[in-house]
């Protein structure tokens, strides 16, 4: 069975271009495309793709939901999501629901066709640029649940009030602890992170996001 693309984006000249470059090098492909939702499974029914190139900003806000419907309308098609988003979970969720291949809309034709002849020949694409971005996600992960695993509760309430701020004496008199138990507590944080002082404990904190929910201003 000969290539027959779909083409699904949320941005009309962005399908265009995708269009063209696909015309140039894809001589013998059947090429669509579609820059409508409501218009989805129309396109679907009507020229039976075995491949589609899916925006995921097309199915925004409910973009991971969208594909899925689209790929039960097309059991037996190969997906490459085309993105922005680089958020490992994000990716992540998309290849565990099926997807063939992950392409960054910042990628070139060249990579473009790279990804779909890849795809059809069997093989799970990753854009390069983003594998190194996961990469580096996936370490920062594992980093913070290396150092969870060392944090005591106490530590963690500490931490918290020398983000928000506190000085050592006010910290100890809400916790009802002395001032030396809490310059301990901040000892021992600024060693299980690494860093030299509070600040470097402050900025490791917030850029690790150690904080689980944290939306704290500081103090009031």
């Amino acid at each position: 069975m000969g290539q027959n693309i779909l083409i699904l984006d949320s941005q009309p000249m962005m399908a265009q271009s995708i269009f063209s470059v696909l015309k140039e090098f894809l001589k013998d492909a059947s090429l669509n495309l579609c820059c409508t939702l409501s218009q989805v499974s129309t396109i679907i029914l009507k020229c039976k793709p075995n491949f589609i190139i899916l925006d995921q900003a097309l199915g925004k806000p409910n973009a991971l939901k969208f594909y899925e419907s689209v790929k039960l309308q097309s059991l037996n098609c190969k997906f490459l999501i085309f993105s922005v988003e680089e958020d490992y979970c994000t990716v992540k969720n998309y290849f565990k629901t099926g997807a063939d291949g992950y392409l960054l809309r910042s990628a070139s034709s060249l990579e473009l066709v790279e990804a779909i002849t890849a795809i059809q020949n069997g093989e799970i694409f990753l854009d390069n640029n983003l594998r190194q971005s996961l990469t580096c996600q996936l370490i920062t992960k594992t980093e913070k649940r290396k150092i969870l695993s060392k944090i005591t509760k106490r530590e963690s309430e500490i931490l918290q009030f020398v983000v928000d701020e506190y000085t050592t004496k006010e910290i100890a008199k809400l916790l009802f602890i002395t001032p030396e138990t809490v310059e301990t507590h901040r000892t021992n944080l600024i060693q299980k992170f690494g860093v030299r002082n509070t600040a470097g404990l402050v900025r490791e904190s917030l850029l690790r996001g150690t904080l689980n929910g944290f939306s704290s201003q500081g103090k009031s």
